[in-house]
């Protein structure tokens, strides 16, 4: 239900000019003290230590070596912004998009640093698949090139096979606004109340029942910042069935796990409460009992008796209590929004820029194309991201790609580096 992770949060500098010489110095110290050496004291101001403490600095250092492999070299520190520097940190395994914020004082050490996702280092499509491939559990991808007939598959491991894919589904909702929109039932400008305050990710969790809110942010909300609270407000106004009734439409296969589209909140409710005992009795039980205990004993559980630490720590039946599609079905749906964008007037142009609102890459990965449209999900045990693609040279591209695993948590960056590698070869092959 919340959106993958892609950026680590760091203290922001404080305006003026950062001292000469202190870039590449700092820089260097970067390197050694991801791998794990350095002297924090010299290289970090006061202020960043206070908010990121030496433990969590050195074991999220730690986690990147693990997963990418011993930090080489910083490539590049390219001025983004008084005192900002863009980063490419070279290890192993992998390539990590970094911006490093120097004090402005002397020594000019560095203020803030965020990590904004990275790559993984391998030369082709097929070496990505395998990479993907590779990790526990199940995984599933499809790459396409998108046309005026069915999208065409140019690289693929188990497209077909329907898995957990959390905030992905969002994208049916989008999809039946779209349809009432067009069909002259709704408009992107109506106020709606916000009707229903579900659990994060997002903002509106915290906002004030019934605050006015029109359509498009609500749309926005729920696709930019996966904010659940948007989504179960949209579901409630347009109708469950009636947005499950759009996946033919959109070419997303019915799964018995989508009977009933649950909201955000009730899938909460049924693994974040009584130890997860209602989750056990909706898994075994028909559509109809599913619907009646929706609407009988999970609507009235308030949120304060959600176990917030229980959805994020363990994966808890994710192949039966979560949504489902394959990476084939969400490329399908993609190019719903693609083909219905080029229709005069359609609500699909504004879903179309309501997608690109979070590109879902560092701002180097996007040189490629001149639109970047993303949807992802995460829970525990489950990731998703996927992506449609133009190219400055005008070809579209739709990727797919879910990683379950019922067992354990997910190593998010892992999964991260592989998929962003995948979109940047597909950036780098297209005219």
């Amino acid at each position: 239900m919340r959106p993958v992770v892609m950026a680590i949060l760091a203290v922001a500098a404080p305006a003026a000019s950062a001292m000469p010489g202190a870039i590449p110095a700092r820089a260097d110290e970067l390197v050694a003290i991801l791998n794990g050496g350095g002297n924090l004291a010299d290289s970090f101001t006061p202020a960043f230590l206070a908010d990121v403490p030496e433990a969590g600095l050195r074991a999220l250092a730690k986690q990147l070596v693990t997963e990418g492999g011993r930090v080489l070299r910083v490539d590049r520190a390219i001025p983004s912004g008084q005192n900002r520097y863009a980063l490419t940190i070279v290890q192993d395994r992998a390539t990590i998009a970094a911006t490093m914020m120097l004090d402005a004082g002397p020594p000019g050490r560095i203020a803030g640093l965020v990590l904004s996702g990275g790559s993984a280092r391998l030369p082709t499509l097929s070496a990505a698949v395998a990479a993907l491939r590779a990790l526990p559990g199940t995984t599933a991808l499809s790459v396409a090139r998108l046309g005026p007939a069915a999208p065409r598959s140019i690289a693929a491991t188990t497209p077909d096979r329907a898995q957990a894919v959390a905030s992905t589904f969002k994208l049916l909702v989008l999809a039946e606004l779209v349809r009432a929109i067009d069909a002259g039932e709704r408009r992107w400008a109506d106020v709606v109340p916000l009707a229903v305050r579900s659990v994060p990710s997002g903002i509106l969790q915290d906002w004030p029942d019934r605050a006015p809110m029109t359509l498009h942010s609500l749309a926005a909300l729920m696709i930019a910042q996966s904010d659940n609270s948007a989504t179960d407000t949209l579901i409630a106004l347009l109708g469950r069935d009636r947005i499950a009734a759009m996946a033919p439409t959109l070419g997303w296969p019915a799964h018995p796990g989508n009977d009933p589209l649950l909201t955000t909140l009730e899938m909460a409710k049924l693994k974040g409460t009584d130890g997860g005992v209602p989750a056990a009795r909706y898994a075994a039980a028909p559509p109809a009992v599913r619907r009646a205990m929706l609407s009988g004993r999970i609507a009235p559980v308030p949120r304060s008796a959600i176990d917030y630490a229980a959805l994020e720590t363990r994966p808890n039946r994710i192949d039966a209590i979560e949504w489902f599609a394959s990476p084939d079905a969400v490329v399908s749906a993609l190019d719903w929004f693609r083909r219905g964008a080029g229709r005069p007037g359609s609500a699909a142009e504004t879903a179309r820029a309501i997608l690109a609102i979070n590109p879902g890459l560092p701002s180097a990965d996007r040189a490629a194309f001149d639109y970047v449209g993303y949807k992802g999900g995460s829970e525990a045990g489950v990731l998703a991201m996927s992506y449609l693609l133009r190219t400055r040279g005008g070809q579209w591209y739709a990727i797919s790609g879910s990683w379950n695993d019922p067992s354990a948590t997910l190593a998010e960056r892992r999964f991260v580096a592989i998929v962003t590698r995948i979109v940047q070869l597909v950036g780098e092959a297209s005219p």
